[in-house]
């Protein structure tokens, strides 16, 4: 189930481009003077790599390779609009399909009558929430990987896992350890 939602010109375009750059600790910025336009400054954090560094780190120029089945099966459950534009962009790019659902219930709800190989749930959901949703599915399904995604993953760690969470992502999710994630839990 995927949300529909068009960019008419009324803002949700550049406010989406906001909550992205948000998502990515950058910055966003808006001047705008009268019959000369707007003038949008975008800033985002990366770390600098130099030509030395590649040189000598050659891992750098060649990152992680996704090493999936092509008919893996992911469920993400993420309430948020945003995030679930983002990381369908994410799945879109490395070119391995998701359903998404937008509540721990909706979440258990599809386990129980789909088939699915892993699961990335966030954890602050309305309704059951996602550790609550972990136990129920894990309770039909013991075996199935469920992949946290949290932004709060440095005080929850070890009670996530405990609660029986397979692994941690933290949003923002980074590719390489989404890939890594992936290719551990949907081994060829």
């Amino acid at each position: 189930m995927e949300n529909a939602h068009q960019f008419d010109g009324t803002g949700l375009g550049l406010n989406i481009t906001k909550k992205l750059v948000e998502l990515m600790d950058g910055s966003i910025k808006l001047s705008s003077k009268l019959n000369e336009g707007t003038r949008v400054s975008v800033a985002i954090p990366a770390e600098e790599v130099s030509a030395d560094t590649i040189e000598h780190d050659p891992t750098l120029l060649q990152p992680e390779k996704l090493n999936v089945p092509a008919d893996s099966l992911v469920l993400v459950v993420e309430d948020h609009y945003i995030n679930q534009i983002v990381i369908k962009t994410i799945f879109d790019k490395l070119g391995l399909p998701i359903s998404v659902v937008g509540s721990g219930e909706e979440g258990v709800e599809y386990v129980k009558s789909n088939p699915v190989d892993l699961v990335l749930m966030d954890i602050n959901l309305p309704g059951i929430d996602g550790t609550e949703a972990t136990r129920q599915i894990k309770h039909m399904r013991a075996a199935l990987p469920v992949i946290a995604l949290t932004a709060d993953v440095i005080t929850q760690r070890d009670l996530l896992l405990k609660n029986g969470l397979d692994d941690l992502l933290t949003k923002p999710v980074k590719n390489a350890e989404l890939i890594r994630v992936l290719n551990h839990y949907l081994k060829k």
